[in-house]
Formats: C-alpha cells, sequence, structure tokens
C-alpha cells in the first residue's frame, strides 16, 4: 500500500489508507519515507494504525459470471460463495444461520429460497456455497438477498445480488459468457492489446500492421481518435480511470464526489456507440479508500451501456478480493524484471484467479518495460533492463496457462523509449508473439470437452515451474506448457488416451510418443505449443 503523500511546502497534511493484511501474515511495517532524489524537510506525527471491523456477511456471485445476466445458454444454477466472520460479533456459528431468497425486482413474488447452517473447520468458519435453479424464471430482472440470521430470527448483516434474465434473442454487442470470454457479435474475442498515452495516426498503422487487435490509451480518446482506430480495425479500452475526486491525476474541475456522476454518464452516452468501443477502463490501481467511488462509477457505467463490460488494473493483488464490486474484469500487473524471478506472471495470475473466486473474466498486464523509465535516481536507471524476447514469451503463456483470457502488455509507449533494447528489435519479437496468441486464440478460449480423465503430468506431480493448460478443438487436442523459469528439466505427459501424433507448433516438429505418454525437455522461460491427435 502507498498513500498519496504530498510535494512541495504545505501545512500539516493528514495522509490515510486502508489496506488488507494476509490472513497469514506474521507481521507487518509501517515506514515514513522520502523518495530518492526529494530534497526538504519532512515531519511525520500522530501516526496510528486502527483496525476496521470486518464484515459479518460478504458474497460474491459465481454464477451468473457477468452482471447477474441468465440467458437461453445458462447458467443453470445461482451460485453465491458466502463467507461468514463472527470476530467481531458477539455470536458463535452454531447460532446464526444463512439464508439466500431470490425475488423479483417489480412484483416482490419469491422465486426460491435456501438456508445453511455455518459450519467450522479447525476454529474457522467454511466459506458457504448457495444454489437456487435458474430454468423457470421468466424474462426480467431479479435479487437475491443473503441474510446472516440470528437464532430468534434477528437478522445480523444482509448482501443483495442484481440479476437479469435476458430475453432468449437478447444479444449484447459485447458481453462475458460463463466460461468467462469476451464474445464481439457473439463470436469469442481474446482482447491482445497494450496500454498507450494517446492515439496518433502513425503509431497506429504500425500497430495495426501486428495481430495486436486493441489498446488502452490513458488519454481518454476523442471521436475523431476513436473513429481513428476503427479506420485501423484496432479496437479501444476507453480510459475514465481520472475522474475521482481526491485521486492524484483528478482535474481540477472535479472537486467532490458529486461532481463525478454527471462526467462519466455524459462520456459512456457519448461513446457507447462507437464500434472501436471494447470496454471501459475504471481504475488504474486506486487504493481502497476509493471503494465507495469505485462502486459508484461501475454502477452508473453498467446502467449506461449495457453492450460493453469495464475492466481495471490493479497491483493489490492480494486485496483484489475487496474490489469485486467495482469490475467486470480484473487485470493484475505482475512487472518482476530485473527485480523479481519472471515466475511472478504466474503467481499474480493464479493469485487474482483465486481471489475473484474463478468467477471473473481476467486480462492480465504482461511486462515489456525498462523500470529505468521510472528511475528517480541514476542508481535506480542503472539496475534497470527491459525484459528479454523469451521473458516476455514465457511472462505471457504463465498468464494465459494461469487462466487469462486477455492480455494488455504494458507498453507501447515503453517499447518506444526503452534505453537498452532498439525499438525495431524489440517490435519483432512482439509482433511474433502476438501472431503465436493470435493463432492459439480460437484454441485458448475453446469450450470442447477435453478427453477423459484429462492430462496428467508427472504421474500427478508437476514441477512448480511448470505451467500447463488443455484444450480441445475441432477435434484435436492442445496442450500449452511453459516454463516459468525457476528450474527445468524433464516432462512427462500423460494423455487421455493413445496419441496418433503429437506436433509441436512453435517448431512445426513431431514429437516421439509411446501410446498415450511422450516426453520432452523444457528448459527455463521456454514455452512449447503442442497439437495432439488421438487414435
Amino acid at each position: 500500500m502507498y498513500p498519496t503523500g504530498v510535494k512541495g511546502t504545505r501545512d500539516w497534511t493528514q495522509i490515510s489508507d486502508v489496506a488488507a493484511i494476509p490472513a497469514n501474515a506474521g507481521s507487518c511495517s509501517l515506514s515514513c519515507y522520502v523518495r530518492p532524489g526529494m530534497t526538504g524537510t519532512a515531519w511525520f506525527d500522530d501516526i496510528s494504525v486502527v483496525r476496521v471491523v470486518e464484515p459479518a456477511l460478504r458474497s460474491v456471485l459465481t454464477a451468473p459470471v457477468y452482471r447477474g445476466r441468465i440467458t437461453a445458454d445458462g447458467p443453470r444454477l445461482i451460485r453465491a460463495r458466502v463467507w461468514v466472520d463472527l470476530r467481531d460479533h458477539d455470536v458463535q456459528a452454531q447460532d446464526v444461520q444463512v439464508t439466500g431468497r431470490l425475488s423479483g425486482v417489480a412484483d416482490g413474488k419469491p422465486h426460491g429460497v435456501v438456508t445453511q447452517q455455518p459450519k467450522t473447520d479447525q476454529g474457522t468458519i467454511a466459506p458457504l456455497t448457495l444454489e437456487l435453479p435458474t430454468d423457470r424464471l421468466p424474462t426480467g430482472d431479479y435479487r437475491l438477498d443473503i441474510e446472516l440470521v440470528r437464532t430468534g430470527g434477528r437478522v445480523i448483516s444482509t448482501v443483495s445480488h442484481r440479476l437479469t434474465r435476458l430475453a432468449d434473442n437478447d444479444q449484447p454487442k459485447c458481453t462475458i459468457d460463463e466460461h468467462r470470454r469476451l464474445l464481439v457479435d457473439g463470436k469469442p474475442f481474446f482482447p491482445l492489446g497494450m496500454y498507450w498515452t494517446d492515439i496518433q495516426e502513425n503509431d497506429l498503422k504500425l500497430y495495426a500492421e501486428s495481430k495486436f487487435n486493441c489498446l488502452m490509451p490513458y488519454g481518454s480518446p476523442s471521436r475523431p481518435q476513436m473513429d481513428l482506430a476503427h479506420k485501423h480495425g484496432l479496437k479501444v479500452i476507453y480510459s475514465l480511470k481520472h475522474w475521482y475526486a481526491g485521486s492524484p491525476e483528478c482535474p481540477p474541475f472535479i472537486r467532490s464526489a458529486a461532481d463525478e456522476e454527471p462526467l462519466i454518464r455524459g462520456r459512456v452516452r457519448e461513446m457507447r456507440d462507437h464500434p472501436a468501443l471494447l470496454a471501459w477502463y475504471l481504475n488504474d490501481e486506486l487504493p481502497q479508500r476509493f471503494l465507495a467511488q469505485l462502486e459508484a462509477h461501475q454502477r452508473w457505467v453498467a446502467e449506461e451501456d449495457r453492450d460493453h463490460p469495464t475492466w481495471v488494473a490493479l497491483y493489490q493483488v492480494n486485496e483484489v478480493g475487496s474490489y469485486l464490486n467495482t469490475f467486470d474484469v480484473i487485470g493484475t500487473d505482475p512487472y518482476p524484471i530485473p527485480r523479481s524471478p519472471a515466475s511472478m506472471a504466474a503467481a499474480w495470475t493464479a493469485t487474482t484467479f483465486r481471489e475473484v473466486e474463478g468467477a471473473r473474466p481476467m486480462w492480465q498486464v504482461p511486462q515489456l518495460h525498462n523500470w529505468a523509465n521510472y528511475a528517480r535516481s541514476e542508481k535506480e536507471r542503472k539496475q534497470g533492463r527491459t525484459p528479454t524476447t523469451e521473458e516476455v514469451r514465457s511472462m505471457a503463456w504463465q498468464c494465459i496457462t494461469e487462466g487469462a483470457t486477455g492480455l494488455v502488455f504494458y507498453s507501447w509507449f515503453d517499447v518506444k523509449q526503452n534505453p537498452d533494447v532498439p525499438f525495431d528489435k524489440q517490435w519483432s519479437g512482439l509482433k511474433e508473439l502476438a501472431a503465436e496468441i493470435d493463432r492459439m486464440a480460437p484454441m485458448i478460449l475453446s469450450t470442447d470437452p477435453v478427453p477423459q480423465p484429462g492430462v496428467k503430468v508427472n504421474d500427478g506431480r508437476p514441477p512448480a515451474w511448470l505451467h500447463w493448460l488443455a484444450r480441445s478443438h475441432r477435434g484435436s487436442l492442445y496442450l500449452f506448457a511453459v516454463n516459468d523459469g525457476d528450474g527445468a528439466g524433464r516432462i512427462t505427459f500423460r494423455l487421455p488416451g493413445a496419441a496418433a501424433r503429437v506436433r509441436e507448433l512453435s517448431t512445426n516438429t513431431i514429437v516421439p510418443h509411446d501410446g498415450p505418454n511422450f516426453t520432452v525437455q523444457l528448459d527455463r522461460l521456454e514455452v512449447r505449443l503442442y497439437q495432439i491427435e488421438l487414435r
């Protein structure tokens, strides 16, 4: 957590923030400091740490995964994951129950009730899953009220979720399906893009020569700039991330939270029908003290635009669960090189997936930049370096094998200014990577069932440095395997049946196999993409 500090000559200024401490933390520290390179004198006084009372009840919809929407394709069950926390409440688990009630918004008509008793596991209250069927729900809006009720009927806490049963012929332009895939005009779409500062046509022409299909410009584009993106066949993730009163980059004409709503709603109405629009970018790493504003922005955008999801990026990877009501799609931004191992990409993606209970799409943000571009001292500048082509490829595939359904790299403007690698060299490698991911996108996003009993690695004991994903597509089995750089060795894959042929796609080589098994050497950072024909 890094609260916004002060610069210049200022009177006493209160600085505060909210952070979640991991449950397994042994200790934590608070540091008051001045950034390297700054001069002057700083005074700190009245430092305090206050424990925030945790809510007794917390819940997330795990089905449906997108804005509570139920379609003809599902889900067949509404699922809500529920956590009960009684540490700050004078009651025991055996004295409460959790009840979920589904009712119509317009008429209040009940459509189902489910009740469960919380259970403890080694002194901790285990999470609950509430389920209600959707097969008989008519078109309309619904409300799922989840109550924590004490013996005797007193309600301790309530959490509500809004749901909508869409008409069978209702197909939003961009939506998220139950497999966490973005659908554009009804077809699966893998967002493959980069962060930009602003849209310039010369850059767009160059960028459009690649298989990158979208961009996220920090400067909220004008309509002519959106037209340029559309002209070059590119989609835009539109940034609204600056418009939070009290945030470091908030424009001066936003002085309070009340100023935000007309601006957000107005801009969404202005741009929501543009053919280049892919999604809305609502948050760039704002801390938890902005949660109320973040939730409001999510609500306003969803009310104004039913056709495009929202996306946010956070470095607060262990706090993502606290932000669940502020986005439709999540991204976290592991930037390890050179200070940490490249395996940070897989670790952060896996943690993010757990934080959202596997129930939200992830468009991850892999590193392209040299940290020297952001150095505040000569020492920092000398310590930086640009990730190698091998590191970038490994980090991208680490994210994909751990569940990402989109990648937005950081950043185009860094690729143009990284001091240690010529632009043409890095851009050439990135174009190759984009082309590779684009070729594999139909397989990555495929929902065809993998033949049972699935794929096993090293008899069920895969090394920690291996990350892999199996997919079926048009009768073939595809296996994506990546080494995160923390080790190397031989890997034996056991397939769900005897193989007729195993082909490694990036090298177009046939791999020897023995019935359902094949063994390969996977060196540090190496990526292997296999197409397998089963007998």
